[in-house]
């Protein structure tokens, strides 16, 4: 079983299934819930962009994903790229 899969099995127990590992969490790669749609609805009208203030009203499970044996495969895809050049190392093009 892939490691997004195993999210996906936790999703069932918890409004949002986040990972978490030392250098943070990544919540572009959680999952949530479509019972959240009218929080994060109410959480945009309310100018409260930030996702902390949606955990702070949500069952979460963090998953650390340095327990898992493939954890530092698992990292890679959790890469920060904001620049050309950042892609580029990544082995993206432009």
């Amino acid at each position: 079983m892939g490691f997004l899969e195993y999210l996906g099995e936790l999703s069932g127990e918890y409004e949002v299934a986040l990972p978490v590992h030392r250098d943070g969490r990544e919540p572009l790669t959680a999952l949530y819930k479509k019972s959240l749609t009218g929080e994060i609805v109410k959480m945009i009208e309310d100018e409260r962009y930030k996702i902390a203030f949606l955990y702070e009203r949500s069952v979460v499970k963090r998953v650390d994903i340095e327990e898992f044996e493939e954890s530092l495969e698992i990292k890679k895809g959790f890469k920060n790229i904001n620049t050309p050049e950042e892609l580029r190392e990544a082995g993206g093009s432009r």
